[in-house]
């Protein structure tokens, strides 16, 4: 999985979830990009 850096949101709620050991989320993504990694663009937490 691979997050841009200029989207800060979401690479902030994704840390912080993994933090407090929330990991089932719903991830919405773009494709594979040329680096082999699916490009996200939205990360819900689930609960």
């Amino acid at each position: 999985m691979l997050v841009k850096t200029a989207n800060k949101a979401v690479m902030a709620t994704a840390m912080m979830m993994f933090a407090l050991g929330k990991k089932t989320v719903t991830v919405y993504a773009k494709g594979i990009g040329p680096s082999g990694h699916c490009k996200v663009d939205q990360y819900d937490p689930v609960g």
